[in-house]
């Protein structure tokens, strides 16, 4: 097989080049077989996350509703003024919140000193000033007449909401 060279060696033999022949095109189904591996594990750890979000959510609904009630009882403040109503059903809503999420013979009998010790033990990254221990001590004690300073009760909202949100176990009071 011979080629014949052409009389003019510059100009290069275009007619007898072939095309390129290209490879079939790459499809993307099926996937291989790792795709498929992957595929899986993805779908599993999307229904793990699910159902832990899930079970988080549901753990915490007292706290929402615990919240919700605060919330109400200080509009409630707001609208009549009378500090003594409102220092009564914040700690009627602690001790509930706490029955929630602590152990029923543990948080039950807690009254006085031993109710405002555990709310301070228990109050995680907020911790209760004096003053808010001992409006909550006297709070089933005060009387409509009792003078309610609206700074003090407005830090001591903050505070329980704090602890609504922030409360965790220890090992004196672990979780329910």
């Amino acid at each position: 097989m011979t080629q014949t060279v052409p009389a003019n060696p510059t100009q290069p033999p275009i007619p007898n080049l072939l095309d390129i022949e290209l490879p079939d095109p790459v499809t993307l189904w099926p996937p291989a077989p790792g795709w498929w591996l992957v595929a899986a594990a993805g779908c599993t750890l999307l229904l793990w996350a699910a159902l832990k979000l899930r079970a988080y959510w549901r753990h915490n609904a007292y706290r929402r509703a615990a919240k919700a009630a605060a919330l109400a009882a200080w509009r409630d403040y707001e609208s009549d003024r009378d500090g003594a109503r409102y220092a009564r059903a914040l700690n009627r809503l602690l001790k509930r919140t706490a029955l929630a999420a602590y152990r029923r013979p543990l948080v039950a009998k807690l009254s006085g000193e031993a109710w405002a010790n555990f709310l301070a033990s228990t109050a995680g990254s907020q911790t209760p000033s004096a003053a808010m221990l001992a409006f909550l001590r006297s709070a089933p004690y005060r009387t409509a007449t009792d003078p309610a300073n609206t700074a003090e009760l407005n830090e001591i909202h903050r505070l329980a909401l704090g602890w609504i949100k922030h409360h965790r176990p220890t090992a004196e009071f672990p979780y329910a």
